[in-house]
């Protein structure tokens, strides 16, 4: 069985797909994040670099890992109008949510000769489909369901996304008022924020045999936002 890489896995969902993921004795983690860890297992093995920074996903040593599985969870929200982003920011935000994501799997491809993929499950938004105030996070969001579409015609392996509403996360608490939370909790069906796990129990079913049929989706997780 080939080691899982896990983007954002310092993050609440990133972490909580990590700590699911090592219930299963047999299964190890690489982990990449901007911050540290807070995983204590042997089985698991964090690299602190900057995914914005795409210059550091080229130095990791890419053939040491025998990767299988990528979860590309990491992302950046800065909650911004589109007059208040510099081409810094923007230039930012986008290589962290999705450009990453197309580099790791160029490295992968290119410098590791133990990598055979299997699995690949990143996660967009609901604003890839709504679009959002911040049109720089949306553009991001809905860049990774073309890279869906297009590694669908080009890797032989299981490719998915999974596209949360309003989560109950660190970053929704940090860039979203209680009147923004509010909004959206109105607007949806279950009449209440998400909750990490909602999202990490559909990534764990994405990783089991069980959707071992499920080929090519983008499934959205919003309480019927949409």
């Amino acid at each position: 069985m080939g080691i899982y890489l896990v983007t954002g896995s310092s993050g609440d969902i990133g972490s909580d797909i990590c700590e699911k993921i090592l219930e299963n004795e047999s299964n190890s983690i690489l982990g990449l994040d901007i911050k540290p860890s807070r995983i204590n297992n042997t089985r698991y093995k964090h690299i602190e670099l900057d995914l914005g920074n795409l210059k550091e996903i080229e130095k990791v040593d890419w053939e040491k890992f025998n990767i299988s599985t990528v979860i590309h969870t990491a992302g950046v929200y800065k909650s911004k109008l589109i007059e208040e982003y510099d081409l810094s920011s923007i230039t930012y935000t986008v290589n962290v949510n999705v450009i990453s994501i197309v580099v790791i799997i160029q490295q992968l491809l290119n410098k590791s000769t133990n990598t055979k993929l299997e699995n690949i499950i990143m996660i967009s938004s609901t604003a890839e489909k709504l679009g959002s105030r911040d049109p720089v996070y949306s553009l991001s969001k809905s860049a990774i369901v073309g890279v869906l579409k297009s590694f669908e015609k080009t890797l032989n392996c299981r490719i998915n996304i999974v596209s949360p509403g309003l989560i109950d996360t660190k970053m929704s608490s940090e860039n979203q008022t209680i009147q923004r939370k509010q909004y959206h909790v109105n607007n949806t069906l279950a009449k209440r924020m998400g909750k990490i796990e909602d999202v990490t129990n559909l990534v764990m079913f994405l990783l089991s045999d069980e959707s071992s049929y499920i080929w090519g989706e983008n499934i959205y997780i919003n309480g019927g936002m949409l």
